[in-house]
């Protein structure tokens, strides 16, 4: 295997506390349709883990289609989450996490383990599986996706 077999990133994804604020505001800056707010509680098709352990800490969550790539909003509920440490840790909203398709999630998040990264969580939903990657020299995590390039949501 040669580095994580891609380059191409799929969504740039920003934790904020009040969702619906944030996704008005976007969509009045780009003249678009504000989208649909997704409340994923856990559930036997959306599964979440912290640090390797069952959390039903959840996020609320939206998507922009931004051409090549999607611009998704994150809002935490509930503790522990990647999320909420994000947000916690930086003082307020940013850019939480970029990501990017994958295949053999699981062997991807090895390699990313042997090069320093952390896994902090992950988890399942109809269609594909995740997981999140502190990766400290940017300031930000990476998201492997496996499956989906989103949650499937409708």
């Amino acid at each position: 295997m040669k580095g994580l077999e891609t380059n191409v990133m799929v969504q740039v994804a920003i934790a904020v506390e009040d969702i619906e604020a944030v996704a008005k505001k976007i969509a009045d800056i780009f003249n678009m349709e504000v989208p649909q707010i997704y409340d994923l509680h856990d559930s036997e098709e959306y599964g979440n883990y912290y640090k390797g352990n069952p959390t039903k800490a959840y996020c609320k969550l939206c998507y922009f289609h931004m051409g090549q790539l999607d611009l998704e909003l994150l809002q935490p509920v509930g503790e522990p989450s990647n999320v909420r440490d994000f947000i916690n840790e930086n003082g307020g909203n940013g850019v939480q996490h970029i990501s990017f398709n994958v295949k053999n999630i699981d062997e991807k998040v090895k390699y990313l383990e042997s090069k320093g990264l952390e896994l902090v969580s992950n988890g399942f939903f109809p269609g594909g599986k995740c997981a999140f990657l502190k990766f400290p020299e940017i300031g930000t995590e990476i998201e492997l996706l496996e499956g989906s390039s989103s949650v499937k949501l409708d």
